[in-house]
């Protein structure tokens, strides 16, 4: 049986990323493919969309680097906001949201 805590989140390399001047990231997710530009033209639709993380989602995306692992990263937020409830929980289904919507993959 797999621990979650073990995995290894790397970030999928098809996205950006930027950092604003408070620290904040925001995710940038290109609109490029055939059915992207199709319902550009005809709907006028964005070319890229942006997802604005917070104060938490920037430190754990800024410490999805390949290397350190789930549990890592809780004891980092941990050690940021002084507060041990319910990190692992609250991680583990951010982490499980950054996977669904294609932001990471895992490596073990």
């Amino acid at each position: 049986m797999n621990n979650l805590l073990d995995f290894i989140p790397v970030k999928n390399e098809k996205y950006t990323w930027v950092e604003n001047e408070n620290g904040l990231i925001s995710i940038i997710i290109k609109r490029d493919g055939f059915v992207d530009k199709l319902m550009q033209k005809a709907f006028n639709t964005p070319k890229k969309t942006t997802v604005d993380l917070d104060e938490i989602g920037s430190l754990v995306w800024k410490n999805i680097n390949g290397k350190n692992s789930i549990e890592k990263i809780g004891n980092i937020l941990i050690e940021h906001l002084n507060d041990t409830d319910f990190i692992y929980e609250r991680l583990a289904k951010y982490i499980q949201m950054l996977n669904n919507n294609d932001f990471i993959t895992f490596k073990k």
